[in-house]
């Protein structure tokens, strides 16, 4: 979580677009991607006969919790637009 908050502040002091995009972008992408295997493997540990039920929980539950929480950031940052 170091890295991708260092990688956002960074891309705020950014000049150049294109490592605007590598800062905000592409670095907390990749770790979000890293960081959805830890409750996945932790699901596949402790549920081994219910894998595939586990794991769409688990991702629906992230999807959906960064939608809901985008609406909520915006409101609570940018109330009057």
């Amino acid at each position: 979580m170091i890295v991708f908050s260092l990688s956002i502040f960074l891309s705020s002091y950014s000049g150049n677009f294109y490592i605007f995009i590598i800062l905000y972008g592409v670095i907390p992408g990749y770790i979000i991607g890293i960081l959805y295997f830890i409750p996945i493997i932790c699901a596949w540990t402790y549920f081994p006969d219910n894998k595939g039920f586990v794991i769409g929980i688990i991702t629906s539950g992230l999807g959906f919790s960064s939608s809901f929480l985008n609406i909520i950031t915006t409101y609570s940052i940018n109330p009057d637009n």
